[in-house]
């Protein structure tokens, strides 16, 4: 058909999600391996307002409060699994639960290299087990942690780094 526009979405095995099992070293591993659902929720602060002179309120957007909240089956071959592991076994709390995690916009860019946020976050435990019959299941929140870092992921390989923007 003449003048018919092919919609081009973007899938969502394009927006990779990568934590950093290295601390300073950075040694990132693709997250989500068995996990159905991760979604990144902004839970976005407010503030609201009215004035007897209005008949409809303001509401400002002063912050956001993000987390992504990851419930999947245990993996024994999974490498972000055992990180997320150790701090459960060892309930590991303040700094000791903090990481760091890069989203990658793959469905944006081309050539191996993509708009890229890293995020520092705190990683808390929420549950591990399941029904009797079903496979073991962590389920476990990355809570960001301050605001994140905009720049450019490099894929080659299987192999990822970083790059900050300049002025970041």
């Amino acid at each position: 058909m003449a003048g018919t526009t092919v919609e081009n979405k973007a899938k969502r095995s394009e927006f990779y999600t990568f934590l950093n099992i290295g601390g300073s070293s950075e040694n990132w591993v693709r997250e989500g391996k068995f996990a159905s659902q991760m979604t990144a929720k902004m839970n976005p602060q407010t503030t609201t307002a009215q004035d007897v002179t209005q008949d409809t309120a303001e509401t400002d957007i002063t912050g956001y409060q993000p987390f992504i909240a990851v419930s999947k089956s245990v993996s024994k071959s999974d490498p972000a699994f055992d990180f997320i592991d150790d701090i459960r076994r060892h309930r590991k709390i303040l700094s000791d639960a903090y990481a760091d995690i890069l989203h990658v916009d793959v469905f944006n860019g081309s050539n191996g290299s993509y708009p890229a946020i890293k995020q520092p976050v705190s990683v808390q435990i929420d549950s591990f087990g399941g029904p009797a019959s079903d496979p073991l299941t962590i389920s476990y929140t990355y809570n960001y942690r301050g605001d994140a870092v905009q720049g450019t992921a490099t894929i080659t390989g299987g192999s990822v780094s970083f790059s900050a923007d300049s002025g970041d």
